[in-house]
């Protein structure tokens, strides 16, 4: 990944694409089966891409960041540290979520398939806390709001 080609406001609208895509297979898709993992996938990219661009926004860099790889949780809390709460407030519940998706998510079981039983959220509070994370950071991000408004 180039390090001067990765803005805050490029990793936002790629992670609002996924909350779009995340959302199109929730609810459309998956009227008849539910399509749960990919639709879970989704929400994952999404809050990681969104908190990643966060943690740009804040003078982050790519290099630093790394080290919290695609762990959801290490990037809450490294978000929350650079006070993600002035933008986004999330519940104790959707932080469960968030926190529960990453069991599955940052190593990729969401992917692959591993027989077994594993922890998955509940898909209501991880869609609240990806769309609260998502369209809360717009304004930080890419200096606009609303752009989300019609596609949610």
């Amino acid at each position: 990944m180039n390090s001067e080609r990765s803005t805050p406001h490029g990793f936002w609208r790629r992670s609002a694409e996924y909350l779009v895509a995340a959302r199109c297979v929730d609810v459309h898709l998956a009227k008849d089966r539910p399509v749960h993992y990919p639709t879970l996938n989704y929400y994952g990219i999404s809050i990681e891409l969104a908190l990643k661009a966060f943690l740009l926004k804040r003078g982050r860099t790519l290099n630093q960041m790394r080290n919290a790889g695609h762990s959801l949780t290490k990037l809450l809390k490294l978000a929350r540290h650079h006070k993600l709460g002035r933008e986004v407030k999330l519940d104790r519940y959707e932080v469960a979520a968030i926190q529960a998706l990453d069991i599955t998510y940052a190593s990729n079981k969401l992917r692959y398939i591993e027989t077994g039983t594993t922890t998955v959220p509940v898909l209501l509070y991880l869609s609240r806390a990806a769309e609260k994370i998502v369209v809360g950071l717009e304004m930080l991000c890419t200096g606009r709001q609303g752009s989300l408004r019609d596609a949610l």
